[in-house]
């Protein structure tokens, strides 16, 4: 768990030392598997064709009640101020481009949260003088280490010279961990979709 971290967090700390022509922020609404996310964070152009990006995500409650049988799908829930926040970092590589108008690309986006999970669930308890019989029950776990991967396809398009409209969608794999909750081995991985749409704004 401590390498996969790692691994997640040092490219973090390079950043800084790079050199890059042409800086840019970005602001990102994200659907992923454990709920969904905004961004906020750096573009970095390597060079004309690849960019790494990273970011600070902030987790938006929601609290869940949809009976699905799953441990951590919409289930992240922050239960204190720190729990709120995570990292975000996203490695993309230019497959067309037109210069003032759009960039179509791929992406890896990788996602790290530690937080607290919460939904609410109906449970039956059989039959009641002839009717079924039901529990409102709230489950709430300690927290859970998430790391989460997924590459797919972006477009970016220009609305001015220096701000974009960025959307892009794609599919990956989420890995759960913790020390104090028992997580079942089928939901140790998970695979899934993510979803998002945002804009980039170009400094010079």
């Amino acid at each position: 768990m401590k390498k996969k971290t790692l691994i997640l967090i040092l490219p973090l700390l390079a950043l800084p030392f790079l050199s890059y022509s042409q800086l840019s922020a970005y602001f990102n609404y994200n659907d992923v598997y454990i709920g969904k996310n905004t961004c906020i964070g750096i573009d970095f152009p390597i060079n004309s064709k690849f960019h790494i990006k990273t970011g600070l995500k902030i987790h938006i409650n929601d609290l869940r009640n949809d009976n699905e049988i799953s441990a951590f799908r919409n289930r992240f829930y922050a239960e204190s101020f720190l729990q709120n926040f995570g990292a975000e970092l996203e490695f993309n590589y230019t497959l067309w481009e037109k210069e003032g108008f759009s960039r179509l690309y791929v992406f890896n986006t990788n996602q790290i949260s530690y937080s607290q999970t919460r939904s609410t669930d109906d449970i039956y308890i059989g039959l009641f003088m002839g009717d079924s019989a039901y529990v409102f029950q709230e489950i709430i776990t300690d927290k859970v280490l998430a790391l989460e991967h997924y590459f797919g396809l972006g477009l970016e398009v220009e609305l001015t010279n220096r701000l974009n409209i960025d959307v892009k969608a794609g599919y990956g794999i989420a890995h759960f961990y913790s020390g104090k909750v028992a997580i079942l081995p089928e939901d140790k991985v998970r695979f899934d979709y993510m979803i998002s749409f945002g804009l980039k704004y170009k400094f010079k």
